[in-house]
């Protein structure tokens, strides 16, 4: 039970910080994902949590291969080429 909730404390802890910056890309999300895991994989194991990530990033509409970026509300949609 307490390592479950180390893990719903990691998703909590990366979900929070996506949300705290209302503007991300899928390489910024990738940035913050390997520096969730590196802070954590020295009591979490690494495959659960990439697995757990991967989740929330298809949760989140947010394909490998997509370059969409999620805008926050009140914001113009930027040009990729820009």
């Amino acid at each position: 039970r307490e390592e479950e909730l180390l893990y719903l404390t990691f998703i909590e802890d990366v979900t929070n910080e996506i949300l705290r910056l209302g503007l991300f890309s899928n390489r910024v999300l990738d940035q913050l994902f390997e520096c969730h895991i590196e802070e954590n994989k020295n009591h979490l194991d690494e495959g659960r949590m990439r697995h757990m990530l991967a989740v929330l990033k298809s949760d989140l509409s947010c394909g490998q291969d997509s370059e969409t970026e999620l805008i926050h509300a009140g914001y113009a949609s930027l040009d990729p080429l820009d």
